[in-house]
């Protein structure tokens, strides 16, 4: 399961037992905004308003305009399960082990590159 939120403070949650993805208004009314997905996974709304959806069992990102209009922005992945927009890099620095660029991940992070501080 995923939550994300539009522009306009609607709630999205994906439900992969379902294959559903639901959006809540303010006042918490459920509707079934997409349907017949295979363990959809994560969500993210672009800068655009378009809602992206990794769904897992597929292996297929599928792009929702405003309009709720499906397209495939991506297939033939194994078991696509993130995405996101503009969210910047984590990092750590420490003057021992200088800056730690990484990736979080579901249970942590993972670390892709370490430099070390300029002395």
């Amino acid at each position: 399961m995923d939550l994300a939120f539009d522009s306009l403070g609607n709630l999205f949650e994906t439900d992969a037992s379902t294959g559903n993805i639901y959006k809540y208004n303010s006042s918490g009314q459920q509707t079934i905004f997409a349907t017949g997905l295979n363990k959809p996974a994560f969500i993210a709304f672009a800068s655009t308003g378009d809602l992206f959806v990794s769904d897992f069992g597929s292996g297929i990102i599928y792009a929702y305009s405003t309009a709720g209009v499906q397209t495939t922005f991506a297939s033939g992945l194994n078991h696509p399960a993130g995405i996101t927009f503009s969210t910047p890099v984590p990092f750590e620095f420490s003057p021992e082990q200088g800056f730690i660029l990484g990736v979080p991940l579901f249970m942590g992070m993972r670390y892709l590159k370490k430099k070390k501080a300029a002395k």
